[in-house]
Parts: structure tokens; sequence; C-alpha cells
């Protein structure tokens, strides 16, 4: 797992390698394409969409906000929320 924390700049090299090598990416920040971990990159574009992200490690399972919180005040769900069913994209599943 990499954890994205800080606002210092990273080399976009240094950073696609570190990406590579891990299972999970989390980022407040937007990600460049480069950064491709093994299953998972929750970056700022896809957290927006989703609302906040529960991962089953065990059973290899995401769970968001978008997929449970219907239609409230509080909560504005995007034209292209995941469903409940919704498996990791190409770019988010283990090789």
């Amino acid at each position: 797992m990499l954890l994205g924390r800080g606002r210092e700049q990273i080399e976009e090299r240094a950073l696609a390698a570190a990406c590579g090598e891990v299972d999970i990416v989390v980022s407040e920040r937007f990600l460049p394409r480069s950064c491709q971990p093994r299953w998972l990159k929750a970056d700022r574009r896809l957290l927006e969409e989703t609302g906040g992200l529960s991962i089953n490690l065990a059973d290899e399972q995401i769970t968001s906000v978008a997929q449970g919180q219907g239609a409230h005040g509080w909560w504005k769900v995007h034209s292209n929320a995941h469903s409940n069913d919704r498996q990791p994209s190409a770019q988010q599943r283990k090789p």
C-alpha cells in the first residue's frame, strides 16, 4: 500500500515506479496515468465520484459511500457513480 500525504512535488517517474510495486495507492491528489498499482488507485478523481471507500482485503471487495447513500441532501450522486455490484476496473484489478 502506498499512501500519498503532504504537498511535496514527486518526480513522475519515481511515483510511477512506486505505484507499480504496490497493490493499492491512496492519495488526496490527482495522480498521473502513469501511476498504475496492481489493484486499486484511489486518487482525488476516483474519490470525488465514490466518496469514502471501505476496502475489504480478505474478500477483495470495495464498497463506496456512493453505493449506499442514495438521494440525501448531504450526498450528491454523480451520474457515473458505481453500482452495488461494482468490481474493480481493469486498472484496479490484481494481475
